[in-house]
């Protein structure tokens, strides 16, 4: 390989870590430190007849965010590091569907922990079906089956759900 590959080679990698820390440097001065939150207050949605698929699709995702802290939470009283960058991978593929007051909300899930009652409560609040807590479920799922703990807290939010 020739001095000139490897020179570019390191010249291109200087610029993406200038990037970087240029980008790093936005978002601290910009005070985005949770989940590196960066959207509009309101998603578009394209067609408004798809209007419905979307707000299904928040509630989804809403509710499976806080499914996984709860299930975090519940197992061992805290959320790890590594049980907190799953939640964070998880919020990222699906932030399209959340609203500002929506990331608030979890937000404060994260500094609250949330009991199985109170948890029950919400999703009676909120007039949430059982068809609703299973989909958010399955949704979450592929996070959940890491650990068997996890989906035994998961049954057990479930049949406390069905009973009531």
């Amino acid at each position: 390989m020739s001095l000139f590959g490897r020179r570019q080679r390191g010249l291109l990698s200087l610029i993406r870590y200038k990037r970087f820390v240029e980008k790093r440097e936005e978002d601290r001065q910009e005070g985005r430190s949770f989940l590196r939150l960066e959207k509009e207050d309101r998603p578009y949605v394209e067609n408004p007849n798809d209007q419905w698929e979307h707000i299904y699709q928040r509630n989804m995702v809403k509710l499976a965010l806080m499914v996984l802290v709860y299930a975090f939470s519940e197992d061992d009283d805290q959320i790890s590091r590594k049980e907190y960058a799953l939640v964070k991978s998880f919020f990222k593929m699906n932030r399209k569907y959340l609203f500002k007051e929506d990331y608030d909300e979890i937000k404060n899930l994260f500094q609250t922990k949330l009991s199985k009652h109170e948890f029950l409560d919400y999703l009676e609040q909120k007039e949430y079906e059982a068809s609703s807590l299973n989909d958010a479920i399955e949704k979450a799922s592929s996070l959940l089956r890491s650990s068997g703990k996890y989906l035994l807290v998961v049954d057990e939010l479930k049949q406390a759900f069905n009973e009531k």
